[in-house]
């Protein structure tokens, strides 16, 4: 559902819009709304590392992707009504949620001067390498 839900995302969302709002330029207004993005993703890494990619494809830079992740792990609103609030209490819930607030902004400051280039993919390889380096296909022979 999730993989379902991110290709209508992708149809959906404009290609300059998201390198608009969370591209290389969109400096700390693209973080804050990955940020934002990445609280109310509801669900497991089903439906957000999907969303990740539409992202990606769709023109986000590695910083806000970053930030995106990084909220969702550390801020997921549902997790936070569902499982902390009932079991912790709200005061250690909130006070988590405002002590972890300023990571993804500074997860996504900090990848964005990495010095590295995000490359992806065209399309898939029509098949698998001989060998894997995990012991995966074609290991053992």
């Amino acid at each position: 559902a999730g993989v379902l839900l991110a290709g209508f995302l992708q149809g959906l969302l404009p290609r300059d819009l998201i390198t608009r709002r969370m591209g290389a330029r969109s400096g700390l207004v693209g973080l804050l709304l990955a940020t934002l993005a990445g609280l109310i993703t509801p669900g497991g890494p089903m439906a957000s590392f999907p969303m990740v990619l539409v992202l990606a494809v769709s023109g986000a830079d590695r910083g806000a992707l970053i930030a995106y992740i990084t909220a969702w792990s550390l801020l997921g609103f549902q997790r936070t009504l569902v499982w902390e609030i009932p079991v912790l209490g709200a005061d250690f819930a909130i006070l988590r949620l405002l002590v972890s607030m300023p990571l993804p902004l500074l997860a996504g400051l900090v990848a964005r001067r990495i010095p590295l280039s995000l490359v992806l993919p065209e399309r898939l390889p029509e098949r698998l390498p001989e060998r894997l380096p995990h012991g995966g296909r074609g290991a053992g022979r």
